[in-house]
Order: C-alpha cells, then sequence, then structure tokens
C-alpha cells in the first residue's frame, strides 16, 4: 500500500528480544491450554524458540490471520461454593494455549501505540479507552457508588412506593 494514511492501522512487526520479553513478563502459571503447554514452560525453553515464534507471529501480523489452534480453550468449572453436587456453584473459566497469550500481549502493545499516538487513548485495565470515556466510566462508578451507599435495597413491590414517596 502505497502513500500517507494517518488514520489506519498497520501491525509492525516484532523481534525475537520482543518476543522474549513478552513471555517473560507473563504470569507464572503451571496451567496449560488444550495442547498442555504452560506458561513456565514456554518461559524456560524461549531463548531457542524465539527466533521461530517471531517468525510465525510476523506472518500472522502481516496476513491478518490468527490460526484457530490459538483460539481454543479449555473450559473448567472451578467451585465456588455450597452444595457441590449443584453445578450452579461452579464458574466456568476458560484456559488458552500459553502461546495465545504471547499473541495477544505483543497484539496490545501495538493496539495501545496506534491508539495512544492516533487518538488519545490511554490504557485502563488492559483495554484502550479515550480519555472522555475514561471520565464517563469514573462519573458512572462514583453515582453507582453514591446510590448503593445510600439508597436502602428494596423488593420489587416496595420499589415503587418508595419512588412515589420521593426517596
Amino acid at each position: 500500500m502505497c502513500g500517507d494514511y494517518p488514520d489506519s492501522f498497520a501491525l509492525f512487526l516484532t523481534t525475537p528480544q520482543e518476543v522474549i520479553k513478552a513471555t517473560n513478563e507473563l504470569a507464572n502459571k503451571t496451567s496449560a491450554g488444550y495442547d498442555n503447554i504452560s506458561v513456565n514452560l514456554i518461559k524456560k525453553i524461549i531463548h531457542h524458540i524465539a527466533d521461530t515464534l517471531f517468525a510465525l507471529i510476523n506472518k500472522s501480523f502481516e496476513y491478518g490471520i490468527v490460526r484457530d489452534q490459538l483460539k481454543i480453550a479449555r473450559v473448567c468449572p472451578i467451585f465456588k461454593s455450597g452444595d457441590q453436587s449443584d453445578f450452579t456453584n461452579y464458574r466456568p473459566i476458560s484456559v488458552l494455549p500459553a502461546f495465545s497469550k504471547i499473541f495477544e500481549k505483543l497484539f496490545h502493545t501495538r493496539l495501545c501505540v496506534f491508539g495512544g499516538r492516533k487518538r488519545g487513548l490511554c490504557v485502563f485495565g488492559g483495554l484502550c479507552v479515550s480519555p472522555k470515556t475514561l471520565k464517563t466510566i469514573v462519573v458512572l462508578l462514583q453515582v453507582y457508588q453514591h446510590c448503593t451507599n445510600s439508597v436502602p435495597i428494596v423488593k420489587n413491590s416496595q420499589k415503587q412506593s418508595k419512588l412515589d414517596a420521593g426517596m
């Protein structure tokens, strides 16, 4: 693509050093996705596979294709509390392949660089949001906090009468 497209988004390529750095920044985890490869294992061998991995990531960035194998999650039920025989007392967690976490980290870096450079976006909780959106979130959280601290929680049948009384 020739020309100047200042508002377009393109994925700049990575390097073996960036792949190593991104991998080492991942939280130490022994859990593994469907491929049975944990983050801890990858961290131990990353210096041996960084050249191959960076080439694969660059091809993905270049063609805009993420392999389906990186999108497969192993879903595990985690017990919350109560009766263990009641399935509603479990919450599902999805364990993605460790390699997909490296892809995600590198992509996120590029997305936030683009957002920060072109849109005035900032990183908030792992997401890129505009300062205006961030201010809106803060205001909504303050309103929610005020409402939950000052208004008693009532049953649905009592809500209308409380509203009618001016509460």
